[in-house]
């Protein structure tokens, strides 16, 4: 039996229920929400189940999946505020300086009085370090979550 052979042999989803995996894969990281592995494992096994096969997957078989699928690669990823995600477009930030700088200037204060400072401090029951399937190409490295 070749390596192919072997390969097909041990592949328990079909081609097109792969393809369908890695486009959800696709779509919910585009949308700001990655896969996380446990995830895909469990989507993987109900996709198995509706086909009658109730052998568990293994272990490695994320791992066999994202060597199947080049596109896709898994980080660690942290949680990010929806309304900071949302606001990361280029125009809204130059926006927010803009006011600022007025506003700076209105008030006559003086560059060396403005400080920089973090008021979220610790937000308990928010993401964590995430364990994520997301595309290789993907620059951006967060999962969004509710501000409140």
């Amino acid at each position: 039996m070749s390596k192919k052979e072997a390969s097909e042999a041990r592949q328990r989803l079909s081609p097109g229920e792969e393809e369908a995996l890695q486009d959800w894969i696709m779509q919910l990281a585009t949308w700001g929400w990655p896969v996380q592995v446990w995830q895909l494992h469990a989507m993987a096994s109900a996709m198995l189940l509706g086909k009658g096969d109730t052998q568990e997957l293994g272990i490695h078989w994320t791992q066999g999946f994202l060597e199947w699928h080049p596109t896709l690669k898994s980080r660690f990823i942290t949680g990010l505020d929806k309304e900071c995600a949302l606001a990361q477009h280029p125009e809204i930030i130059q926006n927010w300086f803009d006011l600022f700088e007025r506003i700076r200037k209105e008030k006559s204060i003086h560059p060396n009085d403005c400080y920089n400072m973090d008021e979220k401090g610790i937000m308990l029951g928010m993401i964590g370090k995430s364990h994520c399937i997301i595309p290789k190409e993907q620059k951006k490295q967060y999962m969004t979550q509710p501000g409140d």
